[in-house]
């Protein structure tokens, strides 16, 4: 009968061996009693972009509570920190030397002779393997490289056409058949072999990482394949056409017949990134790989628990942890983070929603163009939504001044995070808080642009953006601000530094692309621990920046029309999924109605001349002007907003008309009092002045 520990037995296994001294370069978890007894597992962590220095420690972990010897190898610098993008280097390769499985997760790598001969000596003694996601393309030679037959390119002549991916594993790099980070992966069990013992106990699976397209060579054994899905929402639904028809293969074994005469088992399964092993049943299926591939009874439904707490970083390029060494790898104890798969991932849009923007630059600016709201208004033409944006340049989550209020706090206790802005700035003035603001709008859903301003503090300054950010997000939830306790809340984080260094001098991003990813990383985790939506625009706008040659940043940093065009339908994605536009003709004449009520609606919200009008010049002559002023620009603000509803319908509206219907305002008389022929009261256009000016010769 198959063996089956249970969870609570490979917790109560001591594992006070995983923690200790470790080498500088490597981690060793050594093996003890158990399934795995006498065998070592060797990890081998090496690609740019899906985080495997941070997922294979996780897996060797679990892995060494059924007394398998766990070693994990890194590509380093040379103070000996973690960095996946030295292609070159393979920390303690020795270890392959007693390898009896190799579990990789690699790209493009270019090894020392000495690290890759002894990989090539594994492959001849019939090591199993185990390649996850991008080890289909594991290395990358020049052509005159003795290694040239390994690059994932490699040519004919060769004797390995398409490399160590195609000839050993069966398939090397292809493309992205699902698009980068905006549609998801869900498995399917190949009929035909669902019996296969790897797939024993291993339910669906879900990963945000996108299918990649492959042919498998003809004597693989597909057992899973992967359903294109629309969003990265693990409850969407799977994209309609040809994507699907049919289903790539995402996992699937291949018996290699080396040079030396035996035979090495592979598994291979394009799934794999850090955040995809969160799931448990991708994790179940890469262990009941390496069972397989060591010829072990595989157990009918192995426990794979998280080994504590496992926070993946979001994969994408240059986006590694840095300045870690291999043991600030190690997941550490504590009571494990298991992935919701039921953890709402998108907002909803009711008939009458009332959104409201708050933040930063990133949203301010889009008053400049209005595509986001259009997009908005666009894909929902019957909804009647109401979009109110009170982003402002500068705002942190706490801290909003404005010169026409007492407190520049967002909310209570805010000030603790931000000390050096806590002096008194002498402001005066009634200009509502950003709570009465967002009451008086009745906001049901709100999406917040943040982490920009605060990554100029650098790692030093992002506990303090933790905390101050948690703080918003908790004050947030408990606020009534549309009276029935339902206002959504999303996090939007920064997009990255585009390098224009060449064209403009400007700077090339470098450090701040390395500071927007930790505070881009600390808002996906404060979004986790509350349970809030949170989008990445850090990752796909840094992947667009480096694979064009256009300009999307006016400087760098903030975005442009290009921009801002292609960031509305994907933002318009990733916070309400895919839907389409029923009249996209309709887009110019809604465009201008956007642009027209945005116009209008700052004319309120940041009335010019504030000081006047909220301010410490209100009186002694505010009160008989302005409260009417703002009462009309507040009604031809709603107006406008009936004319982008009408717009969505394909109808005319008189503005005009409906302007006229709003509050009068009251006549006030002049303070001039003229002297004799020095003056007239009367106000006539400058033209019209000049033919009456008497000028000396």
């Amino acid at each position: 009968m198959k063996t089956r520990l249970t969870q609570l037995t490979l917790m109560c296994l001591s594992a006070a061996h995983l923690y200790a001294a470790q080498p500088a370069d490597h981690l060793v978890f050594e093996g003890g009693d158990g399934l795995g007894t006498g065998k070592h597992l060797v990890f081998l962590a090496g690609d740019e972009e899906y985080r495997s220095e941070e997922a294979l420690p996780m897996m060797a972990q679990i892995l060494n509570q059924y007394g398998f010897k766990c070693t994990v190898l890194f590509s380093l610098n040379p103070d000996g920190t973690v960095n996946p993008n030295n292609q070159k280097n393979l920390s303690h390769s020795e270890a392959l030397d007693s390898a009896d499985a190799i579990i990789m997760g690699l790209r493009f790598r270019n090894w020392d002779d000495t690290s890759m001969q002894r990989f090539e000596n594994a492959l001849q003694r019939g090591t199993p393997m185990v390649a996850l996601r991008t080890s289909t393309h594991a290395f990358k030679f020049p052509k005159d490289s003795k290694w040239a037959k390994y690059s994932f390119n490699a040519k004919p002549e060769t004797g390995w056409t398409k490399g160590f991916g195609r000839h050993v594993l069966g398939e090397t790099w292809i493309n992205h058949h699902g698009e980068h980070k905006k549609e998801g992966t869900r498995s399917h069990i190949e009929a035909t072999h669902k019996n296969h013992t790897i797939l024993n106990g291993v339910g669906t699976i879900f990963g945000t990482t996108d299918v990649y397209g492959v042919n498998p060579q003809a004597d693989s054994t597909i057992l899973l394949r992967g359903e294109v899905t629309q969003t990265l929402d693990p409850q969407s639904p799977a994209v309609e056409g040809e994507k699907n028809i049919p289903m790539q293969a995402i996992a699937w074994t291949r018996n290699y017949k080396n040079a030396s005469g035996k035979t090495n088992r592979i598994f291979t399964t394009t799934m794999g990134a850090a955040t995809d092993l969160s799931d448990e049943n991708l994790r179940r299926l890469v262990a009941n790989g390496i069972f397989w591939g060591l010829g072990l009874e595989v157990p009918d439904k192995l426990d794979v628990p998280l080994p504590g707490v496992y926070t993946p970083s979001p994969y994408s390029f240059d986006a590694y942890q840095k300045d870690r060494k291999p043991t600030d790898f190690i997941v550490k104890p504590g009571a494990a983070s298991p992935k919701k798969t039921d953890a709402k991932t998108t907002l909803n849009i009711r008939k009458g929603e009332h959104i409201v923007l708050l933040g930063s630059g990133l949203g301010s600016r889009m008053n400049h163009f209005g595509h986001f709201e259009t997009e908005l208004q666009l894909r929902q033409p019957d909804k009647k939504i109401v979009i109110r944006n009170m982003c402002d340049e500068g705002n942190t989550p706490g801290f909003r001044p404005h010169p026409s209020r007492i407190s520049p706090w967002a909310f209570p206790g805010a000030q603790k995070f931000q000390t050096e802005l806590a002096k008194g700035s002498r402001s005066q003035g009634h200009y509502p808080t950003p709570d009465q603001w967002l009451t008086q709008l009745k906001a049901d859903t709100i999406i917040a642009f943040f982490g920009f301003n605060s990554s100029f503090n650098g790692p030093q300054g992002l506990e303090t953006f933790k905390a101050e950010l948690a703080a918003f997000i908790q004050h947030t939830l408990k606020q009534n601000y549309n009276g029935n306790n339902s206002t959504q809340l999303a996090l939007v984080s920064p997009t990255a530094f585009q390098n224009l260094s060449a064209k403009y001098g400007t700077p090339d991003g470098q450090i701040a692309n390395t500071n927007l990813a930790l505070y881009t990383q600390a808002m996906q985790d404060a979004c986790a621990a509350n349970d809030v939506i949170f989008i990445d625009l850090f990752t796909p706008s840094k992947t667009l920046f480096d694979t064009t040659r256009d300009d999307h940043t006016t400087d760098g940093a903030l975005l442009n029309k290009q921009g801002y065009t292609w960031l509305a339908p994907y933002l318009a994605d990733a916070l309400y999924g895919k839907s389409n536009i029923p009249n996209p003709s309709r887009r110019k004449a809604v465009h201008t109605a956007v642009k027209e009520k945005i116009w209008c609606w700052l004319n309120y919200y940041k009335m010019p001349n504030g000081v006047h009008v909220h301010g410490k010049r209100y009186k002694p002559f505010g009160p008989k002007n302005y409260p009417d002023e703002l009462k009309k620009t507040r009604e031809m603000t709603v107006v406008r907003d009936q004319a982008i509803w009408s717009s969505l319908q394909g109808e005319n509206f008189n503005l005009a008309a409906a302007d006229a219907n709003t509050h009068k305002l009251t006549a006030i008389e002049t303070n001039y009092k003229p002297r004799g022929k020095k003056g007239n009261p009367n106000y006539q256009p400058g033209i019209t002045s000049q033919t009456q000016l008497t000028l000396p010769d």
